[in-house]
């Protein structure tokens, strides 16, 4: 017994008209796989500011896992990102303390817990005169500080924030701003 197949005429190699070639499924699925890494696993973000200078500068693109808080949570030392709190735009800053925990300043020496804080990536050279704190976390919130404190808005300003509300963990830095 024979089966005859149907095929268009003149199309070529004996396609279907209206069929759906492979490589336009595949790219279909890529763009699809690259937007929903987009929107809830990875996003880009461009430094346009100092205050985290000399870590990060202006002109430089950091790539922020938005799985990151709610995995493995946030902790001292994170360079987290977040709604700016007065509602205008998104801030990249550290986390200096988290709740619980006292932070300040003395003579711009960062101070938890009554310790000093080693910070290799401060410009200790420029802050001899700053004075903050010593204040206590409430729990569920984060401190937040910009490695440049001369030129940050930060924690200090606006107080420590939900820990909630920081909604992605930076991940990598891609350096296109450093000279």
């Amino acid at each position: 017994m024979s089966v005859e197949r149907a095929t268009s005429a003149g199309a070529p190699g004996g396609a279907r008209r209206g069929a759906v070639r492979p490589g336009v499924v595949y790219s279909g699925v890529l763009v699809l796989l690259i937007l929903a890494t987009r929107m809830f696993v990875l996003e880009p973000h461009l430094i346009s500011s100092a205050s985290m200078a000399p870590t990060l500068v202006p002109g430089d693109v950091v790539i922020a896992n938005k799985l990151g808080p709610s995995v493995s949570g946030v902790h001292s030392g994170d360079i987290v990102t977040l709604p700016s709190p007065d509602g205008n735009g998104r801030l990249i800053k550290r986390v200096v303390a988290t709740g619980g925990q006292s932070v300040g300043l003395y003579s711009g020496e960062l101070i938890v817990d009554g310790n000093a804080v080693d910070e290799p990536h401060v410009n200790r050279d420029q802050l001899g005169g700053i004075f903050f704190g010593p204040v206590t976390v409430p729990d569920g919130q984060v401190f937040l500080m910009g490695d440049n404190r001369l030129e940050s808005v930060d924690s200090r300003q606006f107080g420590a924030v939900d820990a909630a509300r920081v909604d992605a963990t930076v991940l990598l830095v891609l350096p296109f701003g450093h000279p």
